[in-house]
């Protein structure tokens, strides 16, 4: 499966905003709060696996090609 890529930046720049603003607020916690950091994380990685899959099916439907008319070896439409 190929994806253009103005979609793929688009998609680049979409995780890299999650990652800076994830790393703002990590400057946040205290120090040795590892289940806020644990789901901080978890959180910002299914939020980038998700709009990243969503936009990859979205794009799959509409690249698929509709079947067309099937013709016998002849020519003629069975």
């Amino acid at each position: 499966m190929e994806t253009s890529e103005k979609g793929k930046t688009a998609l680049w720049q979409q995780a890299e905003a999650r990652v800076l603003k994830l790393l703002a607020s990590l400057q946040e916690l205290k120090e040795g709060a590892l289940k806020e950091l644990e789901q901080q994380v978890m959180e910002t990685v299914f939020a980038v696996g998700g709009s990243w899959m969503e936009c990859i099916l979205s794009d799959v439907h509409l690249e698929t090609a509709v079947p067309g008319q099937r013709v016998g070896s002849c020519g003629i439409p069975p």
